[in-house]
C-alpha cells in the first residue's frame, strides 16, 4: 500500500493551479461588439465594446471607420448588408483588414439581413484573438424621408421649363 507524501500532493496541487490558469473561464470570454448608428446621410457613430471610433464623412452616405484593432475575417465574406427600415435599399459595412473599414449606406437593392440584426463571428481581434460581432442600426431613415436626395435632372429640366415659359411670355406680352 503506498502512502501519499507532501511532495506528491504539492505537485497535483501545482498541476492543478497551472491547469486553471492556462484554462479557458467556464463562461468563455463575452465577444466584442462593433455597433454601428446611421444618424443622417452625413453623420454615423461607432463604438466597439462602447468606446467612440473615429469616423470620417467621405460623401454622403459613405464613411471610414478607423480602427485602433486588427481584422482577422472568419466569415469568407468581408460585405455584410441590412435592409433600410421600410425602403427596397441596403446599408453596406465592409471590412478590412488593418486600420480602417468602409460604409456606405441607401445602396440599390435589400440587404441580407434587417436592420438591427448583430452579425455574429464575422472577425477576429488579432490583439487578443476574441471574436466580433457587427451590428448595424439605421436611424437616419425619418430624416432622409424629410429630406431627400434631390434629383437634378428633374430640378434641372423644370428649371429650363420655368425660363422658356418666362422668355415666351416676356416676348407676347413686350
Amino acid at each position: 500500500m503506498k502512502t501519499k507524501t507532501g511532495s506528491s500532493r504539492l505537485a497535483l496541487l501545482a498541476i492543478a493551479m497551472t491547469a486553471a490558469c492556462v484554462s479557458q473561464p467556464v463562461f468563455g470570454v463575452p465577444d466584442h461588439q462593433l455597433v454601428i448608428t446611421e444618424i443622417s446621410s452625413t453623420r454615423l457613430l461607432a463604438t466597439y465594446d462602447g468606446s467612440a471610433l473615429v469616423v470620417l464623412n467621405i460623401s454622403r452616405d459613405e464613411w471610414d471607420i478607423e480602427t485602433f484593432f486588427f481584422l482577422d475575417i472568419a466569415t469568407g465574406n468581408d460585405i455584410l448588408s441590412w435592409t433600410e427600415p421600410g425602403q427596397n435599399s441596403s446599408n453596406r459595412f465592409l471590412l478590412r483588414l488593418g486600420g480602417q473599414s468602409f460604409v456606405i449606406s441607401d445602396v440599390g437593392g435589400p440587404g441580407d439581413e434587417p436592420d438591427g440584426f448583430t452579425y455574429l463571428r464575422v472577425a477576429t481581434d488579432t490583439l487578443d484573438n476574441v471574436p466580433i460581432d457587427v451590428t448595424f442600426h439605421d436611424n437616419a431613415t425619418a430624416s432622409e424621408a424629410v429630406h431627400p436626395a434631390p434629383d437634378t435632372g428633374t430640378t434641372f429640366s423644370l428649371f429650363g421649363l420655368s425660363l422658356t415659359g418666362l422668355a415666351l411670355l416676356r416676348r407676347k406680352f413686350c
